[in-house]
């Protein structure tokens, strides 16, 4: 099941496997995450999904990384009253994401942005589900709801160049491991 699914254990990747990794599976936009935040992308609902609205405010959205599809069409007919003030976008991207290299877009130029947790361990079940939110926003974004709405793929491997190493990995996955127990 895991080679179908080209699932393999998490390892230290290196920046230019996963530029290669999103080139040859088409996928657009990504960015990393931080360092400091990968073990949280680990906790709770896994991989994460967020989505904020073009006035920077979180919506409150089932984490649902299965029903993705499904997820972004409820989107787009139900959420304009399901917003949360709690987290905004510019404090979520500084406190999560690596902007170093890439830009994102400027907040209002979208009515939604899909933040999409992924990585080059979960494989081909990955890259396919980061192709459905893709295809699905296409539609949308095509079809009469008037909506524009922008995936930001998120890649959360451990990556090289940002100071993990074999030991800090494997010290981190147990900190995970006991941290997931505990909940």
């Amino acid at each position: 099941m895991r080679r179908q699914l080209g699932i393999k254990d998490p390892r230290i990747e290196k920046t230019n496997t996963v530029v290669a990794f999103t080139a040859k599976n088409n996928i657009s936009n990504s960015h990393f995450l931080k360092k400091e935040k990968i073990s949280d992308s680990y906790i709770g609902e896994f991989p994460k999904i967020y989505v904020f609205d073009k006035n920077g405010y979180k919506v409150v959205l089932p984490n649902c990384y299965e029903m993705i599809e499904e997820n972004l069409y409820r989107l787009v007919d139900t959420i304009p009253d399901k917003i949360s003030a709690d987290v905004t976008r510019d404090d979520f991207v500084k406190a999560n994401i690596n902007t170093a290299d890439n830009s994102l877009p400027s907040i209002g130029a979208h009515d939604y942005e899909v933040y999409f947790y992924w990585s080059v361990w979960l494989g081909k079940f990955n890259v396919k589900r980061l192709h459905i939110a893709q295809n699905t926003i296409d539609s949308i974004n095509q079809s009469q709801h008037k909506k524009s709405i922008v995936l930001i793929p998120v890649n959360f491997d451990f990556i090289e160049e940002t100071g993990w190493t074999e030991k800090s990995v494997e010290a981190e996955m147990k900190r995970i491991s006991n941290a997931k127990k505990m909940k």
